[in-house]
Order: structure tokens, then C-alpha cells, then sequence
């Protein structure tokens, strides 16, 4: 019987075919995990920022316009968490100093709201500040300019926290930059209704100016029909009401006369 001995090198195509198999295999795997890691830290980081405190700063109209109407200042967490530890700076820096129309100024008031971090802010809270009042003045533009010692633009950097512990590992350090620029403002057109609140607000309040006076004569001329009406012994008890009160009045004024001018005692002799 003849036997046919296997070559050394027969079995290396299945075995290069299994080690192949091993690697892809493995590298499946590798890219599977790294495209899970991921897609999993990029669900974390999406669900963090759909839940995160939101504090942004911007200018906003007083909510009762006018053609000379003032503006505020305006910080408000927008998001959907509380924001610990905000802190609230302006660049160039506020400064105390005075007004254009010599009044006291308003901004010692936004100072001491932010001169420390606010411990908390919850969601939807706003803080207000007067930031812009039209003075007398106006630009080369014709624009009002502010009564306030505050720039046209100043930058607003707040920094917040998502925790109120945040040094900890798992906080969440934020640093957002806003630019307030009075321009923006004055390029808005507002349209008044008459039928709007506001109007419906001026309208009533026209009309009960114009109601006033009449009301006013018709209470006196109530007044006087009461008086006229009135029995005689309610007479005789009022005046004897107003001349006890003005017997009162004047005793009360001559006791405070005595105190304030003693009369000096006689020298002995």
C-alpha cells in the first residue's frame, strides 16, 4: 500500500482562515464596544444638556412701552435644573458714579444683587434690573442717550454650576458670555392696538380721569342733602362731638406750651 504523507503546509490556508476569522472577529467586537462607548456617552452628554440649568443675561423693554421707554436688565435660568453658585461679572466694570441728570443712580443696586454668588437660581426665576433710562441727551444719531453711567455694549460672563456641591467628580462647571448691545433694542418697531391690553389699560383709565370730577361734585352734593336731613338732636350731638375734640386739641397744645416754656420759680428773698 502506498501512503501519501501531508506536506507540512497543508493545513495553513484553514488555518490562516480561522485566525483571520479570530481577528475580524475580535476587531467586530473592539469597533462594537468603542461605537457603543460612544453612542452611550453621547446619550449621557445629550440627556445632561436636555436637563442642565440654562443662565443666560440679556436687555429686555420695560413691559409698559413708551417712546422714551426704559430697558432692563434681565437674568433668568432657562433651563430645566437649578443652577448653584452663579456668579455674574460685567466687562468693562460697573462703576458708581454719577448720572447724567444728576439723580442717584441705579447701579449700586445691580452691584449688591451680584457683587457674591448667588447660592441658587430655580428655573423660570428672573432677576430684574433697571439698566437703561432715556435722558434729556441724544447721540449724533438722534438716539437717546442712557441716564445711567452703563456703556451701549458691556459683555455679561456667567459661570454657574450644576450641583451645589461643585468640586465634586460628577459637577458640571458652566461658563456662558452674553454681549448686550442697546442697539438691538432700538432697531425694534413695536405695534400698539387700541384693543390690547395696554390700550384697553389707557383707555379705562382716560375715562375714569374724565368720570372723576363728577363723581367728586355729586359726593359733595350728597354731602349737603345728608347735612340738610339730618334731626336736630344729631345736630346738637355733633357739635358737642367737635367742640369736646377742640377742647381736647387746645389742652393737649397748652400742657405742650407749660413744658416747653416753665415759668421761673420766685427767687427767695
Amino acid at each position: 500500500m502506498i501512503e501519501y504523507l501531508a506536506s507540512p503546509t497543508t493545513d495553513l490556508p484553514s488555518a490562516w482562515g480561522t485566525a483571520g476569522g479570530a481577528i475580524v472577529t475580535a476587531i467586530s467586537v473592539v469597533v462594537a464596544s468603542v461605537v457603543g462607548i460612544r453612542t452611550l456617552r453621547a446619550f449621557e452628554r445629550d440627556s445632561r444638556d436636555r436637563s442642565r440649568p440654562m443662565v443666560g443675561a440679556q436687555l429686555v423693554r420695560d413691559p409698559h412701552p413708551s417712546e422714551r421707554g426704559a430697558a432692563y436688565l434681565l437674568v433668568r435660568n432657562y433651563g430645566q435644573s437649578v443652577a448653584y453658585d452663579v456668579q455674574v461679572t460685567f466687562d468693562p466694570p460697573m462703576e458708581n458714579v454719577e448720572t447724567r441728570s444728576g439723580d442717584d443712580s441705579y447701579v449700586p443696586f445691580m452691584l449688591s444683587r451680584y457683587e457674591n454668588p448667588i447660592a441658587n437660581l430655580m428655573p423660570g426665576v428672573d432677576l430684574r434690573n433697571l439698566w437703561f433710562v432715556p435722558s434729556g441727551d441724544a447721540d449724533d444719531q438722534g438716539d437717546l442717550l442712557n441716564d445711567e453711567p452703563i456703556p451701549n455694549v458691556v459683555t455679561v460672563t456667567v459661570r454657574y454650576s450644576d450641583t451645589p456641591n461643585f468640586w465634586e467628580r460628577a459637577a458640571h462647571r458652566y461658563v456662558d458670555t452674553f454681549v448686550l448691545d442697546m442697539a438691538l433694542l432700538r432697531g425694534e418697531v413695536v405695534v400698539r392696538h387700541s384693543d390690547d391690553h395696554l390700550g384697553l389699560h389707557k383707555r379705562t383709565t382716560k375715562a375714569l380721569e374724565q368720570i372723576a370730577p363728577a363723581v367728586q361734585s355729586t359726593a359733595k352734593a350728597i354731602g349737603k342733602i345728608e347735612d340738610y336731613a339730618k334731626p336736630e338732636e344729631v345736630r346738637v350731638r355733633e357739635r358737642a362731638e367737635r367742640e369736646r375734640r377742640r377742647a381736647v386739641v387746645e389742652s393737649r397744645r397748652q400742657e405742650r406750651q407749660r413744658r416747653n416754656n416753665p415759668t421761673p420759680e420766685p427767687a427767695n428773698e
